[in-house]
């Protein structure tokens, strides 16, 4: 024990000898060379990442600093920061001053370490640096390999964490507080086909993953061009500037520029459809949480017929948050607008099925109406018009489905003479008139619309 106190005396006096008599050159020199000597016993090998490299920021460092927070949950290390900001969706973690930890890549350790201290001077400012040490012999890996593999996950980790603002501009500056856009909409809760939503997605998915074959083959990757934007896209855009994505959106596709349907242009064309039973199924799913009901089959029969949005059906199931009640409703309103929809077309054998009593025992519906109405277009009276025939006939069945609803055939049966049930009829017959009479309005309304319409075509008639 002695001895090795006499050894530390003699090193410590030898220290402040060659301090205090050796020149600062001279010191130096051999402190490079001593320190040269011993590297020569050492495996490891060290890299620095400094945070401004010549007043600019290091992209390595920012790309360390996201990959390694985004490992830092899932492993043990004593001190971690966390932190949320306005500019990213997720939770960000990084690394306490003086702390280090390892990271496995290819089975091969990588021990990093995060420092960070304040310069001297005037105008102090932190300084911030990782380091990366490593065994010598993996040296080429980890320039070749490892490094590269930080920078492409740390863009997807930005990429993912980014989030969409939207500035305004206030006189001659911008607000300096965006409005962050998060739109709760996604393909999962997108009401349309099925089969065409997964294949949008699979090819938005196919695009976005082949970043090396589109420069591959000699193609900006990019999609979709705009005709007013053509050149711009196909010059500017050409030689700066790549994954994006351009969605163009029409009501009338044969007004479109022949330009933008060449082949080429449009990598994708989607057909919006209305409303179908698939996208009907996805809309009762997210707003009545159901995948399965009695009165589906009823929907399913009726929307091929209708002409309805899947806004139009998603608000209609937003009305009620019962199942039963707000299907029932649907099945009306897909009636009423498909009655419509038929007396549009110039249909007269038009027979309004009555849904709103599925729940009766008894089911009194319409056998057969015919409606004329009186109608006058530039002051002239149409000759011939005949006034509401007599009451509809009505047909009772009191026969009910296995799951409790009214048969809704029209079947024509003789009337039950006692009281209670005629007084039964005599209401229905009421509803049914008060039906149809909201129907002799809308129809009143089709004409007079034909009317407007008729009037113009004449005024241009006579104008040419």
């Amino acid at each position: 024990m002695n001895s090795v106190w006499a050894l530390l005396a003699s090193i410590a006096l030898i220290r402040t000898t060659l301090y205090n008599y050796l020149p600062e050159k001279l010191r130096l020199y051999i402190s490079a060379r001593f320190e040269e000597w011993t590297r020569r016993f050492n495996t490891d090998e060290t890299m620095v990442f400094k945070d401004y490299q010549s007043s600019k920021m290091n992209q390595l460092f920012q790309a360390a600093n996201l990959y390694l927070g985004e490992s830092l949950p899932t492993i043990s290390i004593p001190r971690v920061t966390v932190e949320k900001t306005e500019n990213v969706r997720n939770l960000t973690f990084s690394m306490e001053k003086n702390t280090e930890m390892i990271d496995v890549y290819e089975n091969i350790p990588m021990k990093w370490k995060y420092f960070s201290e304040y310069s001297q001077g005037m105008s102090k400012h932190e300084i911030r640096w990782y380091e990366l040490s490593f065994h010598k012999e993996y040296k080429s890996l980890v320039t070749k390999c490892y490094l590269p593999y930080i920078l492409e996950r740390a863009n997807k980790i930005k990429e993912r964490n980014r989030v969409v603002q939207l500035h305004t501009a206030a006189h001659d500056f911008w607000t300096p507080k965006p409005v962050i856009i998060q739109h709760p909409m996604t393909f999962e809760t997108l009401a349309m086909d099925g089969n065409l939503k997964k294949e949008l997605v699979e090819d938005l998915d196919r695009f976005m993953n082949s970043k090396e074959y589109y420069q591959q083959i000699g193609k900006v990757w990019k999609r979709v061009t705009l005709s007013g934007l053509l050149n711009f896209f196909d010059g500017i855009l050409s030689c700066c500037g790549e994954g994006k994505i351009l969605v163009a959106t029409t009501n009338y596709k044969d007004r479109i520029d022949r330009a933008l349907l060449r082949a080429g242009r449009m990598d994708m064309h989607i057909y919006l459809t209305y409303c179908t039973f698939s996208a009907f199924k996805q809309l009762a799913l997210r707003y009545l949480e159901i995948s399965d009901h009695s009165l589906f089959h009823h929907i399913e029969k009726l929307l091929p017929k209708v002409k309805v949005s899947p806004a139009e059906v998603a608000g209609e199931l937003m009305k009620t948050r019962d199942p039963k009640a707000s299907t029932e409703g649907l099945i009306k309103h897909l009636e009423e607008k498909n009655f419509l929809q038929l007396i549009a077309d110039g249909n007269s054998e038009v027979s309004p099925k009555h849904h709103s009593s599925l729940s009766q025992t008894s089911n009194c519906q319409v056998h057969k109406s015919s409606i004329s109405l009186p109608l006058a277009c530039n002051g002239a009276s149409m000759d011939n018009v005949k006034s509401p025939g007599p009451k509809p006939d009505v047909s009772v069945k009191s026969k009910l489905t296995a799951d409790g609803e009214g048969d809704n055939n029209f079947e024509k049966t003789d009337l039950v003479r006692d009281r209670s049930s005629r007084h039964n009829i005599l209401q229905v017959i009421e509803d049914m008139e008060k039906e149809l009479l909201s129907y002799k309005e809308a129809i009143i309304a089709l004409q007079k619309k034909s009317c407007g319409t008729l009037n113009k075509l004449a005024g241009i008639k006579a104008t040419i």
